[in-house]
């Protein structure tokens, strides 16, 4: 029997959308391979804090470490998620073959070495990217000592293949030298079902409704998210904004007393198809660096995505039809003439019409790339192994069956 392991941060019950797609992947692995065990390793920490036991879940095994209590800013961040990749590539020792998201941070660099070590496969998932990510930030130039070590580790530590999110990301890692012999595309963010846009309905007229709802961080410009907001509120849009991450705060601040605005600490599914108009933001250096998939979510969900950033990234890619793009070249000014424009437009609309009706990409996408990926690492566990010593132990303290 191989054993398949699974690496990433956060817990399968955390609302982090990078461990909701690993679970899936790691149970659609099951499915397929019910001769193979698949063993998934996190922190015991949750997206939301949260705490559980390791045990059975869905038809794999989950190893979890005590991540303790993680700072949340600055170096003793980042020493602390450098420390806790280390732990879970070790923990994953005993695998045939290892699957390894990128966070905590250089996550893959610590997986390659175990893999190198062992002599077996291993697969790079991409989601940020670093230590581009540390480049885009600012926080390092890429002629840097340190990121040109970091560049040449990626490259003797190449992965078997890598997964992904997107044709643009997969063009980017083939082109500084990152990626494995096979590439598998998976888009993250796709629910289980697409949605169809609403038509709205004269009879029961209602206010244009938007949204700026997740993550907005180092790769977010607060400034043109404002922008697009008072675009869409001088059409009379009602905007809902429910932001986390390491702006959050100053985005709330930013909107505090703009007339139409509602603050939230997040929204479901159900209130996100709702939504009209999804604000989704991403600066220009980071393209490819990172995919925000709240994107492919809202347009999976039946909204239509006014994207803040260059047409080339797969957040705008997979969204097809249901996205308007409103590149880095625009003004603060001209993105704001454009939300209105595009609201008033949408304001005005017969009954029968929508915004956009085609089909989302990431849907075609992801079902075939979600086959071809666990084909893939079925396929790599199924290999002749090459390494010495079984480690069958997986962690000294955590048996992956209690529960």
């Amino acid at each position: 029997m191989a054993v398949i392991g699974i690496v990433t941060r956060f817990s399968p019950e955390s609302r982090a959308i990078t461990a909701t797609d690993a679970a899936a992947f790691a149970s659609a692995i099951a499915r397929r391979s019910p001769a193979h065990r698949v063993r998934f390793f996190c922190a015991s920490g949750a997206y939301d804090g949260a705490h559980a036991k390791s045990g059975t879940h869905d038809g794999f095994d989950v190893v979890r470490l005590d991540a303790g209590d993680p700072a949340k800013t600055g170096i003793r961040r980042l020493v602390g998620s450098l420390a806790l990749g280390a732990r879970l590539a070790w923990a994953a020792r005993g695998c045939d073959v290892i699957v390894a998201q990128t966070d905590p941070p250089l996550l893959g660099l610590w997986v390659g070495a175990l893999a190198r070590l062992r002599g077996i496969p291993w697969v790079d998932w991409t989601m940020d990217l670093y230590p581009d990510a540390f480049v885009a930030a600012g926080l390092a130039r890429e002629t840097s000592i340190p990121i040109r070590v970091l560049r040449r580790l990626e490259r003797l530590l190449r992965p078997t293949a890598t997964i992904a999110l997107g044709e643009g990301q997969g063009r980017y890692l083939r082109a500084i030298g990152r990626a494995g012999d096979e590439l598998v595309l998976l888009p993250c963010g796709v629910p289980s079902e697409q949605r169809t846009p609403r038509p709205r309905s004269d009879a029961a007229p209602r206010a244009i409704r938007a949204t700026y709802a997740g993550n907005i961080g180092q790769a977010h410009d607060v400034d043109r998210v404002v922008a697009a907001v008072r675009g869409l509120v001088d059409a009379g849009a009602q905007v809902t904004i429910a932001p986390s991450g390491a702006k959050a705060d100053a985005l709330r601040a930013a909107v505090v007393g703009i007339e139409r605005v509602e603050l939230r600490q997040g929204l479901s599914h159900d209130e996100l198809a709702a939504i009209d108009f999804h604000i989704v933001s991403l600066s220009a250096s980071w393209t490819h660096v990172c995919v925000p998939s709240k994107g492919v979510t809202a347009a999976s969900l039946g909204g239509h995505v006014l994207f803040l950033g260059d047409g080339d990234s797969d957040s705008a890619r997979h969204a097809g039809e249901r996205c308007t793009v409103l590149p880095p070249s625009l003004s603060h000014d001209e993105v704001r003439a454009r939300c209105r424009a595009i609201a008033e437009t949408r304001r005005d609309a017969a009954a029968s019409d929508v915004v956009s009706t085609g089909a989302v990409p990431a849907f075609a996408v992801h079902e075939r790339g979600i086959e071809q990926a666990a084909a893939l690492v079925t396929r790599l566990a199924g290999r002749p192994s090459t390494h010495g010593p079984d480690y069958t132990a997986v962690s000294a303290t955590v048996d992956p069956r209690s529960t």
